[in-house]
């Protein structure tokens, strides 16, 4: 591949090089290197779906801001790729990260998914009480269906969501969850629909996200079962992903998503595709096409520590 030269002020061909980059923390050495590359983030990010290291858009605007840094092997395995793309030498970024970042516990491994990258972003909500921790450490995911609704527009309008799960001890009454939008984006909104109301709610404008309790509505008997549904409503200019990917970091028996397009425009290819996130296996992927009512189906079924889901690309 041929390759240009970033500086501070300009471009050259005369190879790679670090030295503008180096002496500046990870963010601002990436968002230079944007800069000097000029390319949008779109762009970028088709171009790390075609190498086969797909990143959301909220996360390389995370990345660029500051607000996240990668720290996790997929990550990792980007920002090399990352590297390529704008064109520096290789391990230039790589060699700014800084040590990771301390993490809030998770109280709800299936929501906080490894893709949501600053969770940090609410651990002060915990730790000064916003939240009762005690629900989700104690129940056992074992079905979840996701629906993602696509507008007109070829943006994510909302999310449907059916959870199953079953209590491991007594006294669990609640989950928590969060989701996150596009830099500069209003907050996503959570909505209860059936089996549970709303809780608390921790909005976060800085990391366009929000964290939000579900209730039961009383404790369960350990081997007990609740079955719960949800809706996120997004606000303009919307989410602008083209994937959806969900981590595991329990075993799940069934995992279901289905990706609605509203049409008329319609995706011009569409992948599913898995990895693993611990141990040696590989990856997979396979070209799936849209069923007669304009979606995108897939299931997972007796899942283990990996992520699953979908991406599609648009016609230019």
């Amino acid at each position: 591949m041929a390759t240009e030269r970033t500086t501070l002020g300009g471009t050259s061909t005369e190879g790679p090089h670090t030295n503008a980059l180096a002496s500046s923390p990870f963010q601002a050495a990436l968002r230079e290197a944007i800069q000097a590359r000029g390319l949008s983030l779109e762009r970028i990010q088709a171009r790390l779906l075609a190498a086969g290291t797909p990143v959301s858009m909220a996360t390389l605007s995370h990345w660029r801001s500051g607000r996240s840094q990668p720290e996790r092997t997929g990550s990792l395995e980007a920002l090399a790729r990352l590297e390529d793309v704008l064109q520096v030498e290789a391990g230039a970024l790589v060699s700014l990260l800084p040590p990771p970042r301390r993490r809030g516990r998770r109280y709800d491994p299936l929501s906080f998914a490894e893709a949501y990258q600053d969770e940090v972003s609410f651990a002060r909500a915990f730790e000064e009480g916003a939240f009762d921790q005690a629900g989700g450490e104690h129940l056992a995911d074992l079905s979840r269906h996701d629906r993602i609704e696509v507008g007109p527009d070829a943006r994510i309008r909302g999310i449907w969501s059916r959870r199953v799960m079953r209590a491991l001890e007594d006294g669990a009454d609640r989950i928590m969850t969060l989701y996150r939008t596009d830099e500069g984006a209003p907050a996503p909104r959570i909505r209860a629909v059936r089996g549970c109301r709303l809780g608390r709610v921790v909005t976060s404008p800085k990391a366009n996200a929000v964290v939000a309790e579900l209730l039961f509505g009383q404790g369960l008997r350990r081997g007990e079962f609740a079955v719960m549904e949800h809706e996120v409503e997004f606000a303009a200019p919307f989410l602008a992903d083209t994937s959806w990917e969900k981590y595991f970091d329990r075993p799940m028996r069934e995992y279901v998503v289905e990706i609605q397009f509203s049409g008329p425009r319609l995706p011009s290819r569409c992948v599913q595709f898995s990895r693993p996130t611990v141990g040696d296996g590989r990856p997979s992927e396979r070209s799936i096409h849209l069923d007669p009512h304009n979606r995108l189906t897939a299931a997972a079924l007796d899942v283990t520590a990996s992520c699953f889901g979908l991406r599609w690309d648009w016609d230019d």
